[in-house]
């Protein structure tokens, strides 16, 4: 079995003994001048690379600006389209008010003068065929009919 003790061992003593008298030797170079900068073997693609890099962050910075142009556009846009929208409403309610028959009748009375005619303005006529009203139906719709007027003025036109 071995002991433990707390004796320190010279480790000198363990060396060959070549090596106990060598002392190290160091040496100092002189440095030229290709020596004392080192220049890096990929300069170019690194300074390409750098480049790059540079040309892709202020391309992504200009379209970043540019969106932001454009949004702000838009929300313009939307602000001014809610305010239109908003007077063609009420516009709409005051056509409507307008158009009513109490307000025709009360416009015509107070502004033009008229009055309602009395009975020795009145006239009846007697018809004795019974009263029937007819409408030719040409099959074609209003639209399609102005249409055509405007196709028959166009041709008057330009002959």
């Amino acid at each position: 079995m071995t002991q433990n003790n707390n004796l320190a061992y010279a480790l000198r003593n363990f060396e060959p003994a070549e090596q106990q008298d060598k002392q190290p030797r160091i040496r100092q170079l002189e440095k030229s001048k290709a020596q004392a900068r080192p220049q890096p073997k990929h300069l170019g693609r690194s300074l390409l690379c750098i480049g790059y890099i540079i040309v892709l962050c202020g391309a992504l910075m200009f379209a970043k600006v540019q969106l932001t142009e454009e949004n702000n556009a838009m929300l313009s846009a939307q602000s001014t389209l809610e305010e239109l929208e908003s007077e063609s409403a009420r516009l709409e309610l005051q056509v409507e008010g307008l158009s009513s028959l109490k307000t025709v009748e009360k416009t015509a009375t107070e502004e033009y003068g008229l009055v309602e005619p009395d009975q020795s303005q009145v006239t009846c006529v007697r018809v004795k065929k019974d009263n029937k009203v007819e409408v030719a139906d040409s099959g074609k719709s209003i639209l399609d009919q102005a249409s055509a007027w405007l196709e028959q003025i166009k041709e008057y036109i330009l002959g």
